[in-house]
């Protein structure tokens, strides 16, 4: 389906169909994860940087953040690949 098409030239809107989206949707999910994951692993590495040279500050929560981006992009590129096959 298309939106303020006319005749002779490409749509500006084009509306994928709902298989379409819902992999895209997991897709995103999964660019979000990894994306969320490698912030954290620069977070955690200039905060392990800042705990050698000032001191004991905690960067566990980081950690937390990579292992749940990881994790959360694991899991929907492999609901996506369950999805595609189906």
């Amino acid at each position: 389906m298309t939106f303020a098409s006319v005749e002779g030239f490409a749509p500006l809107f084009s509306f994928p169909t709902s298989a379409t989206v819902s992999g895209g949707v997991l897709a995103l999910t999964a660019l979000l994860g990894l994306i969320i994951a490698f912030v954290a692993v620069g977070f955690t590495w200039v905060f392990h940087r800042i705990k050698t040279l000032y001191g004991s500050m905690s960067s566990r929560l980081l950690v937390r953040f990579v292992i749940g981006g990881v994790v959360v992009g694991l899991l929907a590129l492999a609901v996506r690949l369950y999805y595609r096959e189906a």
